[in-house]
């Protein structure tokens, strides 16, 4: 055909013909997919699967205690505030995640400092 340039449109036509075929087979019930056409479920019970034992998550919540405690505070302030900068503008952001992290910032509070200029996502309804 002289090219992809050339075959672009039986490319196409061959995209098309096989979405078209695709949307039959499910139409007619050839081709199934859990949950939607075949074997749904009116009354589905979701179980809550993360349940943290109360031990563990006072443990946690120590270490994270002891991390922030020995730590300079001064420079964790500078270097959430370098993200946040860097958020406002068009620079690259990972050198700055990286200065943070290495200088003791914990993940939550490099999300937070993101999530202060970013905001957080809000899915439409």
């Amino acid at each position: 055909m002289g090219g992809p340039v050339q075959a672009n449109s039986v490319l196409k036509n061959e995209i098309e013909e096989s979405a078209w075929g695709y949307q039959e087979r499910y139409r007619i019930g050839q081709d199934i997919v859990v949950g939607v056409n075949k074997f749904v479920e009116d009354d589905i019970e979701i179980e809550d699967l993360l349940r943290v034992d109360p031990a563990t998550e006072r443990a946690q919540v120590e270490r994270l205690k002891q991390f922030k405690a020995d730590r300079d505070q001064e420079l964790v302030a500078r270097r959430l505030e370098d993200i946040r900068q860097a958020a406002r503008g068009t620079d690259n952001l990972l050198p700055y995640l990286k200065d943070a992290l290495r200088d003791r910032c914990s993940m939550g509070e490099v999300c937070g400092a993101m999530r202060d200029v970013f905001g957080e996502y809000q899915p439409s309804d």
